[in-house]
């Protein structure tokens, strides 16, 4: 606009300079200038045919220059000087809290602790105090009375993360075309003995990948089958997951998750029958473990020494100098000695491994300890007999042998992204390789000559099998009972003891109820044949289903469950939809969880969030920071303005304080 000045008034006819009636207002027009032109102060200009050359010359009268510095010169009103003052200070409380949920945010994802054992000592104080240095509001702001860093406050904006990341996870599986997941649930006690109930989902990915989220502990106060169940029940409402949408569910093998008839799987499958259950797998691998290593007495006894030396390696300072000491001289450096656990699934093959290449070491370490005195020469002394046993040394080449198979099989089936149907090659190449083991003789005769020839360099007692007791004839009949002709072909039974256990263990996991179901509904998608198992998905048009199998199996060469689903995710949209279908078949087999290693990785955040030190924690704060914990990428995405927004409209005064971004 050529003369922005010019201005309209009420009553006036003409047009009137805004800034030179602004100053006669304030303080009339000879206080101004002189020689000032009443049409563009009151009266209004009129003369059109002049216009363009009058407004010039007004534009450049020193009445108007006045007017304009007399303008920009005047202070606002003492009520708008106070809105503006206002709105500073309301900016500047917007970065402080901004700053606040910035560091509380931060403390949550890495699991540190925000408070102190004193006020003002706690992460959070600190981690604001070293921002206000550079910060001079901020370091103002932390001096307030009300700084908003109390507990109460931190606890609001923890709940406030952690539902964003929730409403997060939950608008990923609930966008996913058709919506199906499946449940995985799990539970241990905390440092306080409060049993906590892990809730975790599985879903498929828009690319046909599977992800499995957690969802947040929950306290068990019961921990009956129908009680876990009416928690995942509950659970699932407040995330608004209908469980009608629930195509599978996995749990360990306790009584109260897996039992027939009260257990929390039947309780749920009774109110939707397409949740089927599966036994964990990695439960499964690691009982087949435990299994195999009972089945035999010199095996049991062997691996029990593992635990026991660990142990006394843990619990004695001067044997853990000693044998670092002994293990120095003979190798480059000492591999720690552990306990095994029982609840740990790929622990005991490495502690077998650790005590087989330092054996010479550990006798060493415990002759020297067994020369002193105390318990733990005494417990020393003990260990010491035992390990100059040659049956020592060959049962733990023999369990290590096995348990390496199973462990590393274990290991493998933890991704989160792993299958039914993975998981079944993966188990029948386990078979192949212990049936190989079982049926070829030569290949116990080299362990056994390896542990002879150790025998020989560590200076041990020979080999010998245990004292046969003599069978009761109720038992052999008329027959002479069976007794090993030496301790080669005793051990090489022990020796296949375990393979047979592990094998028949291994086999039960692929005849479980949950897998056969699995089975036939991929036997549909590779064999191009709809089955009676199809129809009772309501998400599965059978007519389309059928005709777009076919199509897919004459255009696409594929022979596994993985095949098709990459030869899915490579087709463009256009192409992708012409098998929606397919697609559904493919989701409901990649839906289904093989194992609870999700609810396994909380445990560990539970482990380090609520300690010793962290005692006293909430049930509502644990939920809350567990779930910022975990949760690393979302957490990272949340937008701390609309949170800081959130926050601050839920109280008139804060409303107040900080106004809105």
């Amino acid at each position: 606009m050529q003369f922005p000045w010019l201005h309209g008034e009420a009553g006036v006819s003409g047009v009137l300079c805004f800034y030179c009636m602004k100053s006669n207002l304030a303080c009339g027009a000879h206080a101004v200038a002189k020689n000032t032109e009443t049409a563009f102060v009151s009266s209004g200009f009129l003369n059109w045919k002049k216009a363009v050359e009058k407004f010039r010359t007004h534009e450049a009268s020193h009445a108007h220059a006045a007017a304009v510095v007399y303008h920009l010169n005047a202070k606002a009103p003492i009520t708008a000087q106070l809105s503006s003052y206002h709105r500073q200070q309301q900016v500047k409380a917007r970065k402080n809290l901004l700053s606040i949920c910035e560091c509380i945010r931060y403390l949550a994802r890495q699991g540190i602790a925000l408070r102190g054992h004193e006020q003002g000592e706690g992460n959070l104080d600190q981690l604001l105090k070293l921002s206000a240095r550079t910060n001079d509001d901020l370091k103002f702001w932390l001096h307030r009375n009300q700084d908003y860093t109390s507990p109460t406050v931190q606890n609001e904006i923890l709940s406030l993360l952690a539902n964003s990341i929730t409403r997060a996870v939950c608008h990923d599986i609930t966008t996913q075309d058709p919506v199906m997941f499946s449940l995985i649930v799990d539970g241990t006690k905390d440092i306080t003995g409060i049993e906590q109930e892990s809730i975790c989902v599985r879903y498929v990915r828009q690319d046909l990948v599977p992800a499995e989220v957690f969802m947040g502990f929950y306290e068990a106060t019961i921990t009956t089958g129908q009680n876990i169940a009416t928690i995942a029940k509950d659970v699932l409402i407040r995330l608004q997951l209908p469980i009608a949408f629930l195509r599978g569910q996995t749990y360990d093998g306790a009584a109260n998750m897996a039992g027939v008839y009260n257990g929390a799987q039947a309780v749920i499958r009774r109110e939707q029958p397409l949740a089927y259950y599966v036994h964990c797998v990695g439960h499964c691998v690691n009982l087949a473990t435990e299994a195999a290593l009972n089945e035999s007495t010199v095996v049991r006894d062997a691996v029990s020494l593992v635990n026991e030396l660990g142990a006394l390696s843990s619990q004695s300072g001067k044997f853990k100098i000693l044998f670092e000491g002994a293990a120095s001289s003979l190798y480059d450096k000492a591999v720690r000695l552990r306990p095994l656990c029982p609840t740990r699934w790929t622990v005991r093959a490495k502690a077998m491994r650790h005590v087989l290449q330092q054996y010479e070491s550990i006798l060493q370490a415990l002759e020297d300890m067994s020369a002193t005195k105390g318990d733990s020469a005494t417990r020393a002394g003990g260990l010491l007999s035992k390990y100059k046993q040659g049956s020592t040394l060959l049962a733990l080449v023999m369990a290590s042998d096995i348990m390496e198979v199973l462990e590393t099989l274990n290991a493998s089936l933890q991704s989160r992204q792993k299958t039914m149907s993975g998981m079944k090659a993966a188990i029948e190449h386990v078979l192949t390789s212990l049936d190989a083991k079982r049926n070829d003789a030569e290949y116990f005769n080299m362990l056994y000559k390896e542990s002879v020839k150790q025998q020989a360099e560590f200076d041990l007692e020979v080999i010998n099998s245990p004292r046969q007791r003599r069978q009761p004839r109720r038992y052999t009949g008329p027959a002479a009972a069976f007794h090993p002709t030496g301790a080669q072909q005793y051990f090489q039974l022990e020796y296949y003891k375990l393979i047979d256990t592990a094998s028949s263990k291994l086999q039960d996991v692929v005849k479980q109820e949950g897998a056969k179901a699995y089975e036939t509904l991929e036997s549909c998608l590779l064999s191009g044949c709809v089955n009676e198992t199809c129809h009772q998905y309501p998400e599965l048009d059978i007519d389309v289903l059928r005709l777009q199998l076919a199509m897919f199996r004459r255009q696409f060469q594929y022979s596994t469950l993985d095949e098709a689903a990459t030869a899915i995710r490579s087709m463009v949209p256009e192409v992708r939809q012409l098998f929606q279908q397919v697609e559904v078949l493919v989701r409901l087999l990649l839906v289904i969880p093989i194992t609870s290693c999700e609810a396994e990785r909380s445990f560990s955040s539970l482990r380090r969030l609520k300690t010793w030190l962290r005692n006293t924690m909430t049930q509502e704060r644990l939920n809350s920071v567990a779930t910022c914990n975990v949760h690393h990428e979302y957490i990272d995405a949340i937008d701390l303005k609309i949170l800081v927004n959130t926050f601050v409209s839920s109280t008139e005064r804060r409303q107040k304080l900080f106004g809105h971004f």
